[in-house]
């Protein structure tokens, strides 16, 4: 080869070079994109919270709530036009899950609240939106009430300015809890959807945002207009996975989940926080005279109709206990049959937060933290944590941190847990410590900054 013709050909590659560098600085970032991703996100931290939005569901089905109704009663009502629970079949409740709603069952009351999350996490991802002036309407996949399938689209998913949210959850089966997920997500892109595995409906293309403690994923679509009267398809989506515990106490009306209260004046203390209820006779790990693993499931009732009287339609596995200032949602797991009959574990939820106790209260009580797992990331300097306490009883205690992890880091949830029970709990459904892809185990840093314990490597499983 030539020296002239070796020139020309380096000429040539360094020629390529600057044109594909010119283009890369030439190529302008779309601040739609940008917009999209935080909505997508937006979505996905409400849809987490298992909270709804009675104004946003009855504004998309046109139903007027009554103005003299308090607040419970207005969710009540959007509930009841949303998806009607009686005591005759109920065809909207049995199109959506297969299966007829029985307005005693809280299992079912909160498969409604769940129908009632789809609408407003949709309308608020379309408000989040509105930069991108997206067109009106919306349209629930497979959420059907009686007249076909939710869909106030202006739109087609063929025209500029079509915005559409597509929701999908890991909701285990409703018919074999040994089954793989109710849901699956197929395909990719604008061509992703969240199937049906089950029911008779096996197939069918239905929007769901999960149990608590269930991963989702949020995907939005949007023809983002173009000069030239046509569009480009822009697609971003969002992942997570929903909080426990409280969601299904504090955001359902109670007289759909909650038994039904009498105030005593016992209850008084509860404003003092978890300590305040002990007594020289029951101090941790008792708690109200139930101490996990030794005192019989069958006696709790007794126990707990000193604080509250419950209505005989309720399951008969929590109770409250309340003050003027809040409350406690009590819940008790009994052990395995097999194993014998006494309460493996009380789980207790504060109705208000800041109502349980904080760390800095655990560890002044000479709690040693034994395990620690990094459960979830709740925002850009916000985390929760899930500890494990050994001391005078087997605590699990659920740790907000907001900036740090410090004696006022505030414990709205706790499991008080008979000590051979303590690794059943972690694995049961409301931790799911073991085999979730979130959960990691790390060390104790103590007092330390959120960064710290977001950054700290996990344990090592062995």
């Amino acid at each position: 080869m030539s020296r002239s013709t070796l020139i020309v050909m380096l000429a040539t590659v360094l020629l390529v070079v600057i044109l594909a560098g010119c283009g890369q600085e030439n190529k302008k970032p779309n601040p739609a994109e940008a917009i999209l991703q935080h909505t997508a996100q937006e979505a996905m931290h409400y849809a987490v919270t298992g909270q709804w939005d009675e104004a946003k569901v009855a504004s998309v089905i046109g139903y007027t709530i009554p103005t003299e109704l308090d607040d419970d009663a207005r969710r009540a009502a959007v509930l009841n036009a949303l998806v009607p629970c009686t005591e005759d079949f109920d065809p909207v409740f049995f199109d959506h899950w297969g299966q007829d709603c029985d307005p005693d069952n809280r299992d079912d009351a909160n498969l409604r609240r769940d129908m009632a999350r789809l609408i407003t996490v949709a309308v608020l991802a379309h408000d989040t939106a509105a930069e991108l002036n997206p067109a009106p309407g919306l349209r629930i996949t497979g959420l059907n009430l009686g007249d076909g399938e939710l869909n106030t689209e202006t739109v087609s998913e063929n025209d500029p300015g079509w915005f559409h949210v597509g929701m999908c959850s890991s909701r285990e089966s409703l018919t074999d809890r040994e089954h793989p997920p109710r849901y699956r997500m197929v395909g990719e892109g604008s061509a992703w959807r969240c199937e049906l595995a089950e029911s008779i409906y096996q197939g069918r293309t239905q929007d769901d945002l999960g149990d608590q403690c269930d991963r989702i994923t949020v995907v939005i679509s949007y023809n983002q207009p173009q000069e030239d009267g046509g569009y480009v398809r822009l697609e971003a989506s969002a992942s997570g996975k929903n909080e426990c515990y409280s969601t299904r106490v504090t955001n359902l009306p109670p007289q759909l989940l909650l038994p039904t209260l009498t105030p005593s004046p016992t209850l008084e203390p509860v404003a003092g926080g978890l300590f305040a209820l002990e007594t020289p006779d029951c101090a941790l790990p008792c708690f109200l005279g139930i101490v996990p693993g030794q005192t019989d499931k069958h006696e709790v009732a007794a126990i707990a109709s000193a604080y509250a009287s419950i209505s005989p339609n309720t399951a008969s596995d929590f109770f409250d206990i309340q003050s003027e200032t809040g409350g406690i949602h009590v819940e008790y797991t009994a052990a395995d049959p097999r194993l014998g009959s006494y309460v493996s574990s009380i789980r207790l939820i504060a109705k208000e937060p800041g109502m349980l106790t904080t760390l800095g209260a655990l560890l002044d009580r000479g709690y040693t933290p034994q395990q620690v797992f990094r459960y979830r990331v709740v925002g850009p300097n916000a985390i929760v944590l899930v500890i494990v306490f050994t001391g005078d009883a087997h605590l699990i205690a659920t740790v907000s941190g907001d900036g740090e992890i410090g004696p006022d880091s505030v414990i709205d949830i706790l499991t008080i847990a008979a000590e051979q029970e303590v690794e059943t709990v972690l694995s049961d459904k409301y931790y799911r410590l073991f085999n979730d892809w979130q959960a990691s185990e790390i060390p104790w840093l103590g007092y330390a900054s959120i960064e710290n314990y977001d950054k700290v490597t996990p344990r090592r499983v062995e």
